[in-house]
């Protein structure tokens, strides 16, 4: 989302803009940034996919349970 190369808006421009702060943004860029994010959604709608009725706590232990298996 946030774009370092991007030649109008500085990146703590874009930051203030999406309502998140610069560290949130370092920090997610050293951990795997959006590509995280996309495995973590896929695996929440494959829950899902099985147990279209489970909440976000249940969805959570679900994937907790996975990990630990």
């Amino acid at each position: 989302m946030v774009e370092p190369h991007y030649r109008t808006l500085s990146v703590k421009r874009q930051c203030e803009l999406l309502g998140i702060s610069r560290s949130s943004h370092h920090y997610r860029q050293l951990n795997g940034g959006e590509e995280a994010d996309i495995e973590d959604t896929k695996l929440i709608v494959e829950v899902l996919e099985h147990k279209p009725f489970y909440g976000y706590r249940k969805i959570a232990r679900a994937l907790q349970h996975r990990a630990c298996h």
